[in-house]
């Protein structure tokens, strides 16, 4: 029982008290992920994926430029006008300064350099004032040597007349005296796709909308051009009306490319209709300016709006520094604009159109940059800027304000350093700017290196970024709840770039991703790749924890990043390639700044979990390349190096993270496998198979499991490892008490069980013969028709009356857990499976939908109890070799409480069943295809004679299918070894030679009745049969056939065992009578053989095929080559066709196969990292990582004040009853409430209970069904009726044990309720040592259930101890007793050792000896205050142990003589507790252990007067057994229990009564029931954990089983509580 929480009684309420009111932090047990949350991987986002890995792959360049200026300077278009004065400048160069010639030259030399800022690797042509026949060659000569790449066309059209409808811009003619049209789409074709168009004109928006409207005229014309190209052709592939019109061209071969010209970008200046400004202060260009000096023309326009160009008509030629480096003022200021514009368009566009145009290409990302800026001073001057794809206007954006902000600082700061004289040292960002008298010169020094950072920061003289950054982190801090992106994330990626600022936006970065995986969608989306994949060349210590931590989180949304890390950092250069004579410098690849980061020592513990995942999930989906990379660089020896020390493996997701990517490391990569097998890289993995956490065990498994699944060497030495590491794994994993463990065990055993499967079908044939002989439980026939199901179904009749039906199969579970111990008496009626309806009364009529209903089919149970039988037979063997273990362990999880663990063991035994009879089948075909006439070459004797074939008549014989290896004979021809297979054996459990196979149908199916044998036939079926001493007899089959048509001498026992490496047979395939077994890929065992079309004839033998729904295996082929169900007897050609057809089908390749059998263990364990996780690993406390802190919680103010208010009902109830008896009455307690169990069966009751604490619930159980009643409302202390009267409580939930599992067989024993103050649940306990967490899913905030019940594990504490043998004992005994504090379960039993299990591991957490050669019967602990254990004996013997010093009791008591019924440890306070314990003859006893040997109460209850009437001894023991009286049969006491709190003890005696005694031995009340009834042996008893309500467990006279609650009267409780407030009151 849990220990105390508070005290009932005064002299011990201050210490308890004391005790209490510490912080109100509780720890939920059974509440980790892997409880809670279903075993599934994360949830993909392809969209947002795809979005970014589309854009930041097909990344492209403009590799090429056309510049096409039509200005014809000092000449107007006729349709323009030129105000006076107007602009002028055309890219910043005045074309009045100088000569017109050259003034074209300089406009267009200005022009390139501007594009050659952005891209200066580009092709550029230059065409001033152009014939059409110019831009032609210019745009054909581009796309010719472009290609697929981008070509930018840039259009001024000033000097020229404005674009026309039609279609038509405006060149010249060679002597310039005509404007020439130059048609769009020519222009289209000419420059093809893609391309980027800039139009510079006058009502640009034209060419715009035509430009269009021909791209639909260009694809219709190639679509018109694909139709008759398919009408002429002949033979056409096959289309389909799902293919699109490029799938249909590639199919048939057309050889035009499809025109792309709807993708081609278009950027125009103003709409249709619209002029361009002619401000004399602007330029004339200012489409063009704005578009490639974004910096200049914003100061400009600033100069403008503010009336200043004026006094500083050359300022914009005064900013030092260059546009590209950011170190410099002018540098600094594109930085900021890339900076705010990037944000505007993260905000304002859609993901895709984002990273199309602002992520893809360099030289477009900075026009479309610019745009948004043209688009803000345009429009102010009454133009309206055009683009294709149109985007949203952003002219309004907030964030123009921090641009203009931006800009007045550095002109501020230009004009205070030229107008004054005196000598000036000015910070610039990272630079200095020096202006002095006595330097001719100004001077930009970087002083970074000779000053701290922090100087720097401070004298910053803009603040752009370090406010963003305090901006950002706000937003995280507050903002981050509604899953938004942050207005800042592009300004943190462009903060990177900078030395200063770097580290924190890193952590901001990193904390921003994460919030989980949509955090990580948007930064990828807005383009962190690129940045963090630079980083990587950084050996900045500093960076390396959130770099790393960034990188975890995008390789854990998006894995199919990791070829990015087997990349070099940096170009090589130049000189190192073309010098040959010098050796190729090999650079560092991207992935070793991971490997570095965990091998190195002076990297805390806790951070190294980061680049342990990132280098796991480098081998996703057994990527070669990194498999080969780090299997050459010793990764194997690194991690285990890691794992072996004790500094680094002490944390848990640590250890996870390297175990999966070992396992990871060598799935599937035999260099690995064996590199790992010669460093014994095995053995410690195998170590963590024993580690406190159960994820580090399940990825153990996992590890090992992938390290058995490599199948690339299937030799000798590769079978017998992946032998001894699935021996291993059995041993440890089969009864491990976390789920996960036992399904990762399933999937390493897979692998084995289908390399291995001959030995283990043969195994399984051999078992099966045995279970034949064994009694059945069941009979088959009334198997075809049973139903099982735990559930009420009540439905009115005409009467009026409610009828409930009960079908269950609740007698065959116990009967199964009870023969599994006793073989040799299992033989259960079918009557047992069913119950008769029986009527009940209108009350339950509500609660009639609450029972759980499930449905068992009878090729359930038919398994179950096969199962069952073989189980038995491998468990009473003495020796078992490795093989028989593995198989037992396969049965045993088949037999698992966990549904999905049983199921996943049923595939693979149902895999090797499947073998077996197939295997059996081909036996019998075999035996079918052996001629009379061959029978009778046997001598008088019997004996067959060995015939040697001839070398070239190619007669195949029986001894060629069934011949072994060669054996050494004596004289007459015995056997003296066998064949030396790992792992195989001849021999059944008893030591005897299996009886012949012959063909075992599913259940339900008839058995086959083979045709008669003679007794010569008989004689040599028996020869033939595998499992004989010999074996090997000649006997020719089939007429003679070519050499190369004969069988391959395959032993029928090793049919498929040569898979594992040791076959005759040549490539994959083994030529075998039952078909070609492949040797790397799984049997086709699955599939159903197909009859022949054809109906048998009288002389075949029908042979029955194997029963199985194809749907319960999806992942079975079943196009692989299937036998004839039906055989000739006669028909000698068929084995030689069947070989000749074998031999055709030995040159095919193996087909992939699927796991029969998988889990999503490792992508579950990846979601920890798409899931807030920063604080846990950069956290300073050294138990974060401890899985005990990670499920503490608060407890809710509900369960707050709740529990505080039946603490003080307890408190009243406790008083009344020890103070002042006389208000309760004569009787004392009083009869509350009781349940009956509607089936009214004698045999059945409830076998324990136990009371929610701070809900009105009991939960009791008859051992197949848990019930959980309503005994009082939420009120506190209201009944639901007079409480003097009683009445019935109501059923609010019922579920079954087994929770729907048909393979569940144990029933429950015990029940305890955890979690009281959080999630409350529920643990069950089994007789035979099994334990079933149950979570009732209630309200944490409110007494309501959320949902149906559900398990949320089961375990096995003590599945490896060995069960005493008791006399008078049958079958296995657990008792239990559950700490809440301290998280540990106590077990003992009829076994050696008390189990201390601890609930956060679900492992073993200690085991004392009991040193005692009985069972132990009861237990109790005080493990948080006094640390003692108590264990009482079936000898009467007391133990009591110290969990400090286990290995010597540290008291032992001897006063009783009896077996003992009841144990109890008490907490009294921090130093001192009570120990009570109970006989069977009635002797209780009360100890002090810490203070006194003797005990301090010793009382017969059966000599005390009061405790026995006249008439209850004369009626002694008569209620017993249904009434039946035993006449002079001695009382005895069944049960004793003691309150965790109230120092009161409940006894439970035959006599039909119940007593209750304080510590002191003073009676406090005895029970009676409500009508006076007799309490019908009460066994079992249980307390409220706060108030003084007591639940007994007994029977009626009409022997139905029922429930009381007994407690004292409402009025006394109420005149207590008020009598408490008076008194307080009055102080």
């Amino acid at each position: 029982m849990s220990t105390h929480e508070d005290a009932a009684v005064e002299p011990v309420e201050t210490d308890l008290e004391s005790m209490e009111r510490s912080e109100n932090v509780v720890t939920r047990y059974f509440q980790e992920a892997r409880h809670i949350e279903e075993i599934v991987g994360m949830p993909e986002d392809q969209e947002d994926r795809n979005v970014w890995r589309k854009y930041g792959k097909e990344r492209m360049k403009t590799v090429s430029v056309a510049l096409i200026l039509c200005l014809h300077l000092g000449v107007d278009p006729p349709d323009k006008q030129r105000p006076q004065p107007c602009a002028k400048l055309e890219a910043w160069v005045d074309p009045t300064a100088g000569q017109t010639s050259k003034a074209t030259v300089k406009i267009a030399t200005s022009l390139q350099k501007a594009y050659e800022r952005w891209q200066p690797r580009a092709r550029y042509k230059v065409a001033a004032d152009p014939t059409v026949e110019e831009v032609r060659r210019i745009c054909v000569g581009l796309r010719r040597n472009a290609r697929d790449e981008r070509i930018l066309f840039h259009y001024n059209g000033h000097g020229v007349p404005k674009p026309t409808e039609n279609g038509e811009i405006w060149v010249f003619n060679r002597n310039f005296t005509q404007y020439i049209p130059l048609s769009v789409f020519d222009l289209q074709g000419w420059m093809d796709a893609p391309s980027i168009y800039v139009w510079d004109c006058d009502s640009a928006e034209t060419i715009v909308n035509s430009f269009n409207r021909f791209a639909g005229d260009h694809e219709k014309e190639w679509t018109t051009e694909l139709d008759d190209f398919q009408e002429k052709q002949d033979g056409l592939p096959p289309l389909s009306s799902d293919m699109g019109l490029d799938e249909q061209a590639e199919a048939v071969k057309f050889p035009k490319k499809r025109p792309r010209f709807k993708d081609c970008i278009q950027l125009a200046a103003c709409k249709v209709d619209e002029k361009l400004p002619m401000h004399p202060e602007l330029p004339a260009d200012l489409f063009t300016s704005c578009l490639t000096t974004p910096i200049h023309m914003s100061i400009q326009w600033y100069l403008i709006r503010n009336n200043k160009t004026r006094f500083f008509p050359n300022l914009i030629e005064d900013i030092p520094g260059v546009l590209t480096d950011r170190r410099t003022l002018l540098g600094e200021l594109n930085w900021i604009f890339t900076a705010i514009t990037d944000t505007m368009a993260w905000n304002a566009l859609p993901r895709d159109v984002f990273q199309r145009l602002f992520r893809q290409d360099l030289l477009l990302s900075s026009l479309f940059r610019s745009f948004l800026l043209a688009e803000r001073i345009m429009g102010a001057y009454g133009c309206n800027v055009v683009s294709c794809p149109r985007l949203p206007s952003t002219a309004d954006h907030p964030l123009w304000e921090s641009w203009d902000y931006t800009i007045d600082l550095c002109i501020s700061h230009l004009i205070s350093q030229m107008t004054t004289d005196q000598n000036v040292i000015c910070p610039l960002g990272r630079d200095y700017f020096i202006k002095s008298n006595l330097m001719q010169l100004n001077t930009l020094l970087d002083l970074s290196s000779l000053m701290k950072t922090d100087a720097i920061v401070d004298s910053q003289y803009n603040s752009f970024f370090i406010e963003q950054l305090r901006a950002f982190e706000v937003w995280l801090d507050y903002g981050v709840e509604k899953k938004q992106p942050p207005q800042q994330l592009p300004v943190v990626l462009q903060v990177l770039l900078s030395q200063v600022y770097r580290v924190r936006a890193l952590e901001l970065l990193a904390k921003f991703l994460d919030h989980g995986q949509w955090a990580v969608g948007y930064a990828l989306s807005v383009g962190i790749f690129p940045y963090v994949l630079k980083l990587l060349q950084s050996n900045t210590r500093e960076l390396k924890p959130s770099l790393a931590f960034i990188w975890a989180k995008i390789l854990a949304v998006d894995p199919g990043c990791q070829a990015e890390l087997f990349k070099e950092n940096g170009e090589e250069s130049r000189m190192s390639s073309m010098n040959s004579a010098r050796p190729r410098e090999k650079k560092e690849l991207r992935y070793f700044y991971f490997v570095k980061m965990l091998n190195d020592p002076l990297t805390p513990p806790r951070q190294k979990v980061v680049p342990a995942f990132v280098l796991a999930t480098l081998f996703h989906n057994n990527y070669r390349t990194a498999q080969e990379i780090l299997t050459e660089q010793g990764y194997v020896n690194l991690c285990t190096e890691l794992l072996a020390d004790p500094v680094a493996s002490g944390s848990r997701l640590f250890k996870l993270w390297i175990l999966i990517g070992l396992g990871r490391l060598w799935a599937d990569y035999n260099n690995a496998r064996w590199q790992a097998v010669r460093l014994v890289a095995y053995a410690k993995v195998e170590a963590e198979l024993d580690d406190e956490s159960p994820e580090v065990r399940a990825a153990a498994a996992y590890a090992l499991g992938c390290l058995v699944k490599n199948r690339a060497d299937k030799s000798e030495h590769a079978l017998v490892m992946s032998q001894q590491l699935c021996d291993s794994l059995c041993s440890k994993c089969t009864r491990d008490g976390a789920h996960i463990v036992r399904e990762e065990l399933l999937v390493a055993l897979q692998y084995f069980v289908c390399d291995s499967s001959s030995m283990l079908a043969n195994l399984h044939r051999r078992l099966r013969e045995q279970t034949r002989s064994m009694p059945s439980r069941v009979d088959e026939e009334e198997l075809e028709n049973i139903t099982v199901e735990t559930g009420v179904s009540i439905e009115e009749n005409d009467g009026g009356r409610i009828e409930k039906s009960w079908m269950s199969a609740r007698s065959d579970r116990l009967s199964s857990s009870r023969r599994r111990n006793n073989a040799s008496e299992s033989s259960v009626a079918i009557e047992e499976l069913m119950a008769a309806a029986v009527k009940i009364s209108s009350d339950y009529e509500k609660t009639s939908t609450l029972r759980q209903q499930y449905s068992f089919n009878s090729e359930d149970v038919a398994i179950r109890e096969e199962s069952i039988k073989m189980l038995h037979i491998l468990e009473s063997k003495n020796f078992a070799d490795p093989t028989e273990r593995i198989l037992m362990a396969v049965l045993r999880l088949v037999l698992d409480p966990i549904e999905r663990v049983s199921r996943m063991a049923r595939v693979l035994v149902r895999y090797i069943a499947q073998l077996s009879e197939r295997k059996e089948q081909l036996h019998r075909e075999i035996i079918d295809n052996v001629s009379f006439a061959d029978l009778s070459r046997l001598d008088s004797t019997g004996t067959p004679h060995r015939k040697r074939n001839n070398a070239g008549n190619g007669n195949v014989t029986a001894s060629g299918i069934f011949d072994a290896p060669t054996e050494d004979r004596d004289e007459e021809g015995n056997c003296l070894s066998q064949d030396s297979v790992p792992g195989s054996s001849h021999e059944n459990g008893n030591g005897l030679v299996a009886s012949p196979p012959s063909f075992f149908p599913p259940p339900g199916l008839p058995t086959p009745h083979p045709r008669p044998f003679s007794a010569h036939h008989q004689r040599a079926k028996d020869d033939l049969d595998l499992n004989g001493p010999c074996g090997g007899v000649t006997f020719t089959v089939g007429s003679p056939q070519p050499a190369g048509q004969v069988l391959s001498t395959t032993p029928i026992e090793n049919v498929g065992m040569f898979r594992n490496g040791n076959s005759m047979a040549t490539g994959n395939l083994l030529t075998t009578p039952l078909g070609p077994t492949r040797k790397l890929s799984a049997p086709p065992l699955m599939s159903t053989p197909k009859p022949p079309p054809s109906a048998a004839s009288a002389s075949q033998v029908a042979t029955p095929a194997v029963r199985r729904n194809p749907d319960e295996f999806p992942f079975h082929n079943f196009n692989t080559s299937n036998f004839s169900t039906s055989r000739k007897i006669f028909g000698k050609r068929e084995v030689g066709n069947r070989a000749k057809k074998l031999n055709e089908e030995e040159s095919t390749e193996p087909k992939p196969w699927e796991d029969l059998v998988e889990t999503k263990f490792v992508p579950w364990c990846s979601r920890v990292f798409t899931e807030p996780i920063l604080d846990l690993i950069t956290g300073e406390d050294e138990d974060c990582t401890n899985e005990d802190m990670l499920t503490q919680a608060n407890a809710t103010d509900w369960a707050i004040h709740y529990e505080e208010g039946l603490r003080q009902l307890g408190t009243d109830e406790f008083a009344i009853i020890r103070d002042k008896p006389e208000l309760m009455g004569e009787q004392r307690w009083y009869h509350k409430r009781e349940y009956g169990l509607p089936l009214g069966s004698s045999t059945k009751r409830f076998v324990s209970c136990v009371f929610s604490m701070l809900r009105p619930y009991v939960y009791c159980t008859d051992g197949e069904n848990i019930e959980m009643l309503q005994y009082e409302t939420a009120s506190l202390g209201m009944t639901t009726s007079s409480s003097s009267t009683g009445g019935r409580m109501t059923l609010v939930n019922s579920f079954p044990v087994h929770a729907g599992n048909a393979f569940s067989i144990d029933t429950a024993a015990w029940l305890e309720v955890i979690n009281p103050r959080s999630t409350e649940m529920l643990l069950s306990g089994s007789a035979d040592g099994v334990l079933k967490v149950w979570d009732v899913h209630f309200n944490v905030h409110s007494h309501e259930m959320e949902k149906e019940t559900s398990l949320i594990t089961a375990a096995f504490p003590l599945a490896d101890q060995t069960r005493l043998i008791e006399k008078g004992v049958r079958g296995p005994t657990t008792v239990y007793d559950w700490n809440q504090s301290s998280g540990v379960l106590v077990c003992s039993g009829n076994v050696k050792v008390c189990r201390l299990w601890d609930a956060h591991t679900e492992r073993s957490k200690q085991d004392i000896p009991t040193g005692r050669k009985t069972g132990v019967v009861s237990v109790s602990a005080d493990l948080e205050n006094n640390h003692l254990v108590a264990l009482g004996f079936r000898d009467g013997a007391v133990n009591v142990h110290d969990i400090r010093m286990p290995e010597s009791r540290a008291l032992s008591f001897a006063e009783h003589s009896k077996t003992i019924v009841g144990v109890s440890l008490r907490a009294v306070s921090e130093s001192r507790c009570l120990l009570s314990a109970a006989s069977v003859d009635g002797l209780l006893c009360v100890w002090e252990p810490r203070m006194y040997q003797e005990p301090v109460v010793n009382v017969n209850i059966f000599e005390e007067p009061f405790a026995f009437t006249p008439q209850q001894k004369r009626a002694s023991y008569n209620s017993l057994n249904g009434g039946l009286g035993m006449g002079g049969a001695a009382p005895s006491m069944l049960s004793m229990r003691m309150h965790e709190t109230g120092q009161i003890l409940s006894c439970a005696l035959s006599s039909s009564t119940v007593r209750v005694y304080d510590v002191s031995g003073r009676v406090v009340a005895p029970l009676k029931p409500w009508g006076a009834a007799p309490l019908v042996r009460p066994t079992v008893t249980a307390f409220h954990p706060k108030r003084a309500l007591l639940a007994v467990s007994h029977s009626t006279v009409s022997g139905e089983a029922c429930l009381s609650v007994f407690g004292p009267p409402e009025k006394t409780t109420r005149g207590g509580r008020e009598e408490r407030r008076e008194r307080l009151s009055r102080r």
